[in-house]
Order: C-alpha cells, then structure tokens, then sequence
C-alpha cells in the first residue's frame, strides 16, 4: 500500500515538473528542477550574422530543499559523533621513540616494509605525528629506517649498510 502511494505521488511530480512547476509538500519540502544548457553553442554572438536567440535547455536533476521546521525537528532528534578509520589519539603513556622504531622495524622484518597505517596502528599516534616522526627517522644518520616511494606510495624499508 505504502508503495503505490509514494509510486503516485513521484508520478505527480514528475507531471508537475515538467509542466514547469515547482511542487511543495508540507512537512517535507520544495521540488524544483535544475537545468542546463545541451548543446554548445557560444554564450556570445561572434559576428552580426549570428542571429542565435536561444540555447539548447535540458533537465539536469530535480532538487529538494527540505522544509525549515522538518530540517529542525531532525536536526533535534539526530546525535552525531565522529569518528575516522584508522585514526588513533596519542595516549599519555606514548612509547619511547626507541621503542617505536623497534616496533616499526618488527613490522618491516615481517612484511618487508611498512606503510604510515601501520606505523600509526603499531604505535597508537596520529596520522600528522606518525609521518612527521618518520621524516626525523628517515634524517637521523644511525637510523636503521629510509622511506622509499612518494606520496600515498610512500614505503619505509630497513636501510642497507652503506647507504
């Protein structure tokens, strides 16, 4: 039952919006079209010979601009949190930086590199500290870590002797 009305109700907006309405429903909100231009012809007459008075016009989508009060009870009745995959929150009780360079070569020894995901999971810091406390790594002269690749590429690798 709930399917053949909202079925009916989409068929008489698509009726009213062709016909160039815009339709509103109480407690919901206002459909309108929004339209573009189909072909591709200048904006500008070029030369007086271009007599062109109008463009090819196209729906593009129909919109739906909620209603305030509808907008307001939802935002009332809707609690949000945060949260990101992956994302990890440098406790107080951090690891030394030895210890997680021992951690990062553990898993470098397992794997044959590591990614910034895993140095951040292996470590429970941030994303931002991770790669900043990777570069001073990388730097340090004895250091036994060297990245390798480029942006999201980017790899850390067990540094060879000489290098």
């Amino acid at each position: 039952m709930v399917h053949s009305v909202v079925s009916s109700v989409v068929e008489h907006i698509l009726t009213y919006l062709s016909e160039g309405h815009s339709v509103k429903i109480d407690g919901l909100g206002v459909f309108s079209l929004s339209l573009e231009f189909s072909d591709d012809k200048s904006t500008e007459m070029k030369d007086e010979k271009d007599r062109m008075k109008y463009k090819k016009v196209r729906v593009k989508n129909w919109t739906l601009k909620t209603d305030p009060d509808t907008l307001k009870k939802l935002r009332q009745k809707t609690e949000c949190q945060r949260a990101e995959a992956g994302v990890n929150r440098q406790n107080n009780n951090a690891l030394s930086l030895e210890e997680r360079i021992s951690n990062a070569l553990r898993l470098i020894d397992r794997n044959g590199f590591m990614t910034l995901s895993d140095y951040v999971i292996a470590n429970h810091i941030c994303r931002s500290s991770a790669s900043v406390e990777l570069k001073k790594i990388c730097c340090m002269a004895d250091s036994p870590i060297c990245g390798s690749g480029r942006g999201s590429h980017k790899v850390w690798i067990r540094r060879r002797e000489g290098v």
